[in-house]
């Protein structure tokens, strides 16, 4: 009851306002409500004309969040897929970058001759295959389709002198380290093809500058700086799965200690414990300072020969293929039969199933089992570049046990030792697989 009451005294007070204001501006009722209809309508037009421009300013603002938001959506996601990439280029073993193709002036280069039926047996239908010559030329085999169609072989002259830089021969796989710059000339001007990390090439020939002269997949000569190779790949997998039967196997091996005469003597104490397996009556000493190939440190090329001297502490030491040099050297003054095969890349396995013939395996390793290997110093011999992984050591492989997953080894500096199996064979692998077995 009070409400209504407030409301009728509200409704009387309105209407005596309304009739004072018609007496102030002199004017009938309702002509002056007429006027307030029209500023109404007037007021409400003008309000539905603002109303549509702000509605179609919050449109367009709306409109360019939304467009913000997926400008964001789609940074996030080229980003997402820039990552994947270049993580798949880290992990893949050889990714080359997009690069048109390689045009070569090389008539000059392509030598038509005819070869002997014993060369040609040389040759596999493949690019990059290198046949030396009864006239002591080399060539490097190019396949192509002629214009007929026909699949057709050249044979590219492997120049000894190029620009004034001489060459000197060589065969052997190498791979690029880093993604790097090959030229068609050693001057390197004109860059020519760009090479993905750990990509394969044939190297041909290294001067004393340190250009390699490199043989491509598709069997173009090429030239680069060879700070950038290695002989090895570093992106290998280093774990193998072992599927043996369950036993035991070891070896009976006369430990030979490297110390005190070869401080630094592990490869060839290794070796003098194979060959004294074997039946031989040879020292370690004998085979060290008669045998081994060695050349002074910074002048010695760890592929093939010894750096330093077995009997310093200051010296290094040597790969596979030194080892191979040494033994077969000696087995040859013996007039023996038998040959030291280098089985570097082997799996694992294999190495395993030789020790289970009775053949013990010398391999290459770290010297503290626990730590991994590291580089350390540098050398350019005879214009080729040489990186040293330290914590190199050598044993002989004598045994396993796959139960235990274990591996067995005479250790020239400790005796008789029982590795972890992965363990062991994560250290083989960072060594490059390295392993010699005498046969």
């Amino acid at each position: 009851m009070k409400r209504l009451k407030d409301n009728k005294v509200l409704l009387v007070s309105m209407a005596i306002l309304l009739v004072l204001l018609c007496v102030y501006y002199r004017k009938p009722l309702g002509e002056f409500m007429l006027k307030c209809r029209d500023t109404a309508v007037i007021k409400i037009e003008e309000y539905k004309e603002n109303s549509i421009e702000r509605k179609a300013v919050r449109a367009e603002r709306k409109a360019e969040r939304a467009a913000k938001r997926e400008e964001k959506r789609e940074a996030k996601r080229l980003a997402k897929e820039a990552k994947k990439l270049e993580e798949q280029q880290n992990s893949a073993p050889a990714q080359v970058q997009a690069e048109e193709p390689i045009v070569l002036d090389t008539e000059e280069l392509i030598k038509t001759r005819s070869f002997s039926s014993e060369e040609l047996a040389l040759i596999s239908e493949q690019n990059g295959v290198v046949l030396t010559a009864s006239d002591g030329s080399r060539y490097v085999t190019r396949s192509f389709t002629d214009e007929d169609g026909n699949p057709t072989m050249s044979y590219m002259l492997i120049l000894e002198s190029v620009d004034g830089i001489t060459f000197r021969p060589c065969d052997e796989y190498v791979y690029s380290a880093a993604c790097v710059k090959l030229f068609d000339s050693p001057s390197y001007i004109n860059a020519v093809k760009t090479a993905g990390q750990w990509e394969e090439f044939k190297r041909v020939g290294i001067a004393e500058n340190g250009c390699y002269q490199l043989v491509t997949d598709d069997g173009h000569i090429l030239y680069s700086n060879g700070e950038h190779f290695r002989r090895y790949r570093e992106d290998m997998p280093l774990t193998e799965t072992i599927n043996m039967p369950a036993e035991r196997i070891e070896l009976e091996i006369d430990h030979l200690n490297q110390n005190p005469t070869l401080p630094n003597g592990c490869e060839i104490t290794s070796l003098a414990m194979v060959l004294r397996k074997l039946g031989f009556d040879v020292t370690k000493e004998n085979l060290s300072d008669n045998y081994l190939p060695k050349a002074k440190v910074g002048k010695a090329n760890f592929y093939k020969e010894f750096v330093g001297n077995p009997r310093n502490e200051d010296s290094y030491g040597c790969y596979a293929g030194a080892i191979v040099n040494a033994a077969n050297s000696y087995l040859a003054s013996q007039g023996s039969s038998y040959k030291a095969v280098d089985y570097t890349g082997s799996d694992f396995k294999t190495l395993l199933e030789l020790v289970k013939e009775g053949k013990p395996v010398i391999v290459w390793t770290t010297c503290y089992i626990n730590e991994d290997p590291g580089y350390t110093t540098k050398w350019v011999v005879d214009g080729e570049y040489l990186v040293w992984k330290a914590n190199l050591h050598c044993v002989v492989l004598k045994g396993y046990d796959t139960e235990k997953h274990t591996v067995i080894v005479d250790d020239p500096m400790r005796a008789t030792e029982e590795y972890d199996m992965t363990l062991f064979i994560k250290r083989f692998k960072q060594f490059y697989s390295q392993a010699v077995v005498v046969e």
